[in-house]
C-alpha cells in the first residue's frame, strides 16, 4: 500500500472555496485533507483548529483518523506513516510558501475522511454540519463515482467486444463448406 501524498488535479468547490484534493497518507486511494484546508473551508483560524484537535486527542487515532505531518518531518518520515517527505509535498503543492513556513508550524495535521468527520463533530456548528455533508458528497466520494463510471464503461466495452467476436465466429462458421454448419446457421 503506497502512502505517498499526492495533490490531485481535482478541485471541488465547497462553501464557495475551491479545495484541491489530496490522496495518500492513510491509503493511496483515499482522499484526505489538511487542517489548513479545513480552517479555510470552515472560516476558522488554523490555530483554533489545532487547539480543538489538541484538546481532544483522545478522539483521534494516529494513522487512522489523523497524521501530524510535523512529526513526520521531524522524524525524517521514519515512522512510515507517509512514504514521501511531507515538507517537500507541502511546499511543492503550495500549501506552505517555503521550508521556513513549514518549520515554523507547530502542528501540520492531515485528516482522513473519518478524522474529518470527528473534527466536524467537535466544531459543533450548523455551518460545520452543512460543509461536512457537502465534503462527503463532493470531496471524499467523487473518486469512487469516477472509478465506478470507469468500471461500467469497461464492462460495456468488454460486452461489445464479446458480441463482435461472436458475430465474427458465426460468420466464419456460416461460410464454411459443411452441410452441418449451413443447416445450423441458415
Amino acid at each position: 500500500m503506497n502512502k505517498e501524498l499526492t495533490l490531485s488535479s481535482e478541485v471541488v468547490t465547497i462553501n464557495g472555496h475551491p479545495v484541491r484534493k489530496i490522496y495518500g497518507g492513510f491509503r493511496d486511494d483515499q482522499p484526505c485533507i489538511l487542517a489548513k484546508q479545513v480552517a479555510e473551508l470552515h472560516e476558522y483560524d488554523l490555530g483554533e483548529i489545532n487547539r480543538i484537535v489538541n484538546r481532544n486527542t483522545d478522539w483521534f487515532d494516529e494513522g487512522i483518523d489523523i497524521i501530524d505531518l510535523k512529526n513526520e518531518i521531524i522524524s525524517g518520515s521514519s515512522s512510515g506513516m507517509v512514504s514521501n517527505h511531507p515538507s517537500d509535498f507541502l511546499i511543492k503543492s503550495g500549501f506552505y510558501a517555503n521550508s521556513q513556513a513549514v518549520g515554523g508550524a507547530k502542528y501540520i495535521y492531515l485528516f482522513s475522511q473519518q478524522g474529518y468527520a470527528l473534527l466536524c463533530k467537535l466544531l459543533k456548528s450548523d455551518l460545520a454540519r452543512q460543509i461536512y455533508k457537502q465534503m462527503v458528497r463532493e470531496y471524499f466520494i467523487m473518486k469512487e463515482k469516477l472509478e465506478n463510471r470507469s468500471a461500467r464503461t469497461q464492462t460495456i466495452g468488454d460486452m461489445l467486444k464479446i458480441a463482435s467476436d461472436l458475430w465474427k465466429l458465426r460468420w466464419t462458421l456460416c461460410t464454411m463448406k459443411s452441410p452441418f454448419f449451413s443447416t445450423v446457421f441458415n
